[in-house]
């Protein structure tokens, strides 16, 4: 029995040391001032963006007199994009966690739904990360 009991707590000191590699949470900015392009296929398009051409393959720049729209250097920073389908209801991307272990950054993000609108809108969020937490994106759409 005393052996039995002291092989349980090696077991359980050797599984408890190997801890695979914890996540971290990854900050990011919400950039603005840009509006999806009408020439983009309708659907749900997640993207991650490395360069100012794929930046402009999918976004437009819409400066007002009070937003300018976010900055970015390629160079030091990359954007993930997320954009839904063409609907006639308020919609809000809200990203739930961003996380980056074992060489991938994880997105998880749920949409709510609102009320209904007079016209079509393409609901988007296009975040800002820093390179340093660059990784092979996975993303989860929560319910």
């Amino acid at each position: 029995m005393r052996k039995l009991l002291l092989l349980t707590a090696i077991v359980t000191l050797i599984l408890t040391g190997c801890k695979s590699k914890q996540q971290e949470k990854v900050e990011y900015v919400n950039a603005s001032g840009y509006f999806v392009r009408n020439d983009i296929a309708d659907g749900t398009i997640i993207q991650k963006i490395t360069s100012q051409e794929q930046l402009d393959g999918y976004f437009g720049m819409g400066a007002t007199m009070s937003v300018r729209p976010t900055a970015f250097d390629f160079t030091k920073e990359y954007a993930i994009a997320v954009i839904l389908p063409l609907t006639e209801n308020s919609s809000t991307i809200n990203i739930d966690s961003l996380l980056r272990g074992n060489g991938k950054v994880n997105l998880y993000y749920s949409v709510q739904t609102g009320s209904p609108q007079t016209y079509t809108s393409r609901p988007f969020t296009l975040l800002v990360i820093d390179r340093k937490y660059d990784g092979e994106l996975d993303v989860t759409a929560n319910k």
